[in-house]
C-alpha cells in the first residue's frame, strides 16, 4: 500500500502491446493521447495507462505494489471490480475513468460497457463493489 501522494506519469507505449490488450497500438496511442489531455498525470487514470501497457505499478484502483510485469486480463478485471483505496484522494469519476480505460482495453468490439463504468452528466455515487 503506498502513502500519501502517488507519483506517476503516462507512459511510453511499448512497441508490442501486452497480451491481454485487444486494441491496435495505433488506437491505444491515440486514445491515451485524449485522456493525457483531459487527467492528471498523477492519478487514476495515468495508473491505469501505466499499469496496463507496462506493468510498472502500483496498481491503479487498489493502489497495490506490482512487480509481477503486465497484467492479464483476470488482473485487470479484479482492479474493475475492487474497492478503491483512493480514499478521497482522487474524484470518484477519475477512478470510474480508469476501470473504463482498463475495461477498454481488453474488451472485445461487440461487448457493451457496463453501467456503471459509463460516463454520466450528474455525479454519481460510487458503486459498492466490496458485495
Amino acid at each position: 500500500m503506498l502513502e500519501s501522494k502517488v507519483v506517476t506519469m503516462f507512459p511510453q507505449i511499448p512497441a508490442k502491446l501486452p497480451a491481454a490488450i485487444t486494441k491496435s497500438r495505433d488506437l491505444t496511442e491515440f486514445i491515451m493521447s485524449k485522456h493525457m489531455e483531459s487527467y492528471s498525470s498523477d492519478g487514476p487514470v495515468a495508473l491505469a495507462w501505466r499499469w496496463a501497457l507496462t506493468g510498472e505499478g502500483p496498481t491503479p484502483v487498489t493502489l497495490t505494489d506490482w512487480h509481477k510485469g503486465p497484467p492479464t486480463r483476470q488482473d485487470m478485471d479484479w482492479q474493475i471490480d475492487c474497492p478503491d483505496e483512493w480514499r478521497g484522494r482522487a474524484p470518484w469519476d477519475e477512478v470510474r475513468a480508469a476501470r473504463g480505460v482498463l475495461w477498454w482495453l481488453t474488451s472485445a468490439p461487440d461487448d457493451e460497457v457496463p453501467s456503471d463504468l459509463r460516463p454520466s452528466s450528474r455525479s454519481p455515487q460510487p458503486m459498492d463493489r466490496s458485495r
